[in-house]
């Protein structure tokens, strides 16, 4: 990707959650964001560049996990979520997911 690309991007992450802080910090804002999350983690996971299709089930797993992830870190705390992450992927590696989904 473009080096001026990514910087928009960046400064335009930067500057919406400048904006959506209150939200953030409201009742829903958490989870709202952790779904975001999530949903990013998906498509980013799933695109194997331009031209090639997309491979959904992986990106879908791929986010649904770090999500949840997510999730035990703001109702445990970063060990145990850290703890649950890591687990995901040492799963996944055993079971050849990612062998499977990172090939094109």
């Amino acid at each position: 990707m473009n080096f001026w690309l990514r910087l928009l991007i960046v400064v335009v992450a930067a500057t919406a959650g400048g904006l959506l802080w209150p939200y953030l910090r409201s009742e829903w804002g958490l989870y709202a964001f952790i779904a975001g999350v999530g949903l990013v983690t998906s498509v980013g996971a799933a695109w194997r560049g331009r031209g090639k299709p997309m491979k959904v089930f992986f990106g879908a797993v791929v986010g649904a996990g770090f999500a949840f992830g997510l999730l035990v870190t703001a109702h445990t705390n970063a060990y145990v979520g850290l703890a649950v992450i890591v687990g995901l992927v040492f799963l996944g590696s055993r079971t050849g997911f990612f062998d499977r989904g990172l090939k094109t």
